[in-house]
């Protein structure tokens, strides 16, 4: 008894220390609701992060393959469990032999037999299969006076099974819980990588909106600058300070930025439908839904430590972990394979007391008193021939561990390579907003020049249109380097596994 309740003990502790695995962070889910945004409340960088992550379906269908693994790794666990077991049988047998020489028939003879057994076993992880077994059977057959006879025999003892080569230790026994807590593991970083993902394209197209409404409103306002020219110009002609050809020049400028407008509008439209469709419930996004953004914040340009980023990226990223649990998954798998492709070998053995009598009292006495043990020892060899089975199976599970090996080392390589380009795409992108910012004062003070010199007959039309395109090219040319150094900013995040920290986000599983 004392070594039965041991075994349970220690296999249910190792079961549970094989299962364990840490818990998640959880964040309470947001409710799906429609955007809504004004002029005087438009919606920000963060506020869109949040829409995208409540509202985007792939994260929602993700979201559940964590709660399936871990259902299974806890269905893996349990084959370490105990399972209680009873057995009640009943058996009639009559017999009433035929002479054939005689042309008789012997006297009925009439067996009869009631056997309850119960049974509380299970296996431990290294592979020992134990049962603590209660029987009682009640045997009755006829006697030479035709009459039933109670025979009760009683056991209560203790049955191992312990296998010296196949199902041997803790490689073999625990593969289904180590596989099913890799699974686990994977399907947490694949909703990880997915949750990344979104708040990465999400910022990318919040940058890109910005930057197409600002292009818009650019094309707007040149298109008016270039009226105003024309109607001077117009007025100027009536009272003869200037030729009629700088009229048409001016009008032809005015044609050829509309075409610039509605290109812009529809940069606009595609721009807010990517976005809507990320962060709205709207299927699909509606294309003339308002949508007012806020301008996106110019963060200063981080100090950038690579060595240290890179290790960071090693620990953090969701499919470098992937990657290393896919290892630990072929591992573990390679171990079962090894054992299985072992002959079979088992020590099975059992010990216990037995009692007899006519009654159930009489027998379970005996038993309890301990004068009567019982026991038996053997071995059981199971040799399959010519083991091909097995030994395809450990070849397939060896290449698969190298193929997981060679594919961390792949995309070690990978990441290294994109932190390096993320943290190089930082450096020019912040360069190109101080320069681009430089650009578009130049060209808004050349501007306000030549219009002066224009009003006092210093200037041509023709040159204060190209001071008006300069300056459009200025403002669009800082505009889309703020949102690529925004957009950089996000990948550098999401290539050193960053995102999620950044942007205080928790995930719940």
């Amino acid at each position: 008894m004392r070594f039965l309740l041991l075994c349970f003990l220690v296999g249910f502790t190792l079961a549970r220390v094989a299962s364990a695995a840490p818990e998640p962070a959880t964040a309470a889910a947001t409710e799906r609701t429609a955007i809504i945004t004004t002029a005087d409340a438009p919606l920000t960088l963060e506020a869109a992060i949040a829409s995208a992550l409540a509202n985007n379906f792939t994260i929602a269908a993700t979201r559940f393959d964590p709660q399936i693994a871990r259902a299974r790794q806890v269905s893996a666990a349990g084959a370490f469990d105990p399972v209680l077991s009873a057995n009640l049988t009943r058996s009639d047998t009559r017999l009433e032999p035929f002479n054939p020489l005689s042309g008789l028939h012997a006297p009925l003879y009439v067996e009869k037999s009631d056997t309850l057994s119960v049974t509380l076993g299970g296996k431990l992880p290294f592979g020992l299969q134990y049962a603590l077994v209660g029987q009682t059977e009640n045997y009755r057959d006829t006697d030479s006076d035709s009459l039933l006879q109670d025979k009760y025999s009683s056991f209560a003892g203790i049955r191992l099974t312990q296998p010296l080569l196949r199902g041997f230790g803790f490689g073999a026994n625990l593969a289904g819980v180590r596989l099913a807590r890799a699974q686990r593991n994977i399907s947490r970083a694949t909703y990880q990588q997915a949750v990344t993902d979104t708040i990465t394209r999400t910022i990318a197209a919040y940058n890109n909106l910005y930057y197409a409404q600002q292009a818009y409103e650019n094309a707007v306002r040149s298109r008016q600058l270039a009226d105003n020219l024309l109607a001077e110009n117009r007025r100027r002609v009536e009272v003869g300070s200037i030729s009629p050809a700088d009229v048409t020049i001016a009008a032809a400028r005015v044609a050829r930025i509309e075409s610039g407008v509605i290109q812009s509008e529809q940069g606009l439209r595609e721009a807010r439908n990517y976005l809507l469709t990320l962060i709205s419930v709207d299927k699909p996004a509606t294309a003339e839904q308002p949508l007012f953004i806020a301008p996106p914040a110019v963060l200063p340009a981080p100090t950038l430590d690579r060595t240290a980023d890179l290790d960071r990226a090693y620990q953090r990223r969701p499919d470098f972990r992937q990657a290393l649990e896919n290892i630990r998954r072929a591992q573990a798998d390679l171990a079962d394979s090894r054992s299985a492709a072992l002959p079979q070998v088992d020590l099975v053995g059992s010990y216990g007391y037995s009692g007899s009598g006519r009654t159930f009292d009489e027998a379970y006495r005996h038993a309890r008193q301990k004068d009567t043990p019982a026991w038996s020892a053997g071995a059981v060899v199971n040799l399959p021939l010519p083991l091909r089975e097995g030994r395809g199976r450990v070849r397939a599970s060896k290449l698969t561990l190298a193929q997981a090996r060679t594919e961390l080392a792949r995309l070690e390589q990978q990441i290294a390579v994109e932190v390096a380009n993320a943290a190089s795409q930082i450096d020019a992108t912040a360069r190109r907003v101080e320069s681009a910012r430089r650009a578009r004062q130049l060209a808004d003070q050349s501007l306000v020049a030549e219009q002066k010199r224009l009003q006092v007959g210093q200037s041509d039309t023709f040159t204060v249109l190209q001071f008006q395109e300069l300056l459009s090219a200025a403002e669009q040319g800082e505009y889309r380097t703020i949102a690529d150094y925004n957009i950089a900013l996000a990948d550098y995040d999401r290539a050193i596994g960053e995102t999620l920290g950044r942007h205080a986000v928790t995930l719940e599983e």
